[in-house]
């Protein structure tokens, strides 16, 4: 699978970077990005995080009834903090 830069990168006036995903292709492209980033590989993430490997493959591939319980607990162990905005 090729790796992608997450869409919609931005930096606010903080420096704290802002990404935007809308679709669960875009969600895992972002925890793939930023997995690598942290030079964790697969299993390192998945045992950080307390869910399977597999469940983490799948989230990364944009699968699209992963738990979101579980996405949550990947997204808390990258450091990601999820905010919800209407457009």
């Amino acid at each position: 699978m090729p790796t992608s830069a997450p869409p919609q990168v931005s930096t606010g006036i903080t420096g704290k970077v802002h990404l935007t995903a809308r679709t669960l292709p875009d969600l895992g492209a972002l925890v793939t990005h930023t997995r690598k980033a942290r030079h964790y590989s697969q299993q390192d993430l998945a045992d950080i995080a307390g869910v399977g490997r597999r469940f983490l493959s799948e989230l990364e591939g944009g699968k699209a009834t992963a738990e979101i319980g579980k996405v949550l607990q990947v997204l808390t162990a990258l450091g990601i903090d999820v905010e919800l905005r209407v457009r």
